[in-house]
């Protein structure tokens, strides 16, 4: 933005340097709006999205926690099939059977 400012300055575009100046500090207003004071994106504080990231979260942990007894080829299947994206959804794959038996 300070190079296409001083384009105009070297020509004595003084209306077009204004004009320049305030989209600067406007933009620079969302940028300060859109990050905290740390630089980083604000957390959003939506509540759907909250429980949508909380129900992504406790499942993948779930599934963690099958896998770590062993190659538990049921984590691997449902890790797979499961959509965690905007709506949790499961994909089954219609070529695959599962029996369960107790033991």
């Amino acid at each position: 933005m300070h190079k296409i400012m001083t384009v105009p300055i070297s020509y004595g575009h003084t209306k077009e340097v204004l004009r320049l100046r305030e989209v600067k500090e406007t933009l620079e207003g969302h940028i300060k709006k859109a990050f905290g004071l740390s630089g980083r994106a604000r957390k959003t504080s939506d509540p759907n999205e909250n429980i949508r990231k909380a129900v992504s979260k406790a499942i993948g942990n779930a599934l963690v926690r099958m896998g770590k007894n062993k190659e538990d080829e049921l984590a691997v299947y449902l890790d797979d099939q499961l959509d965690k994206g905007l709506f949790c959804s499961f994909r089954k794959d219609p070529d695959i059977f599962w029996k369960i038996m107790k033991k």
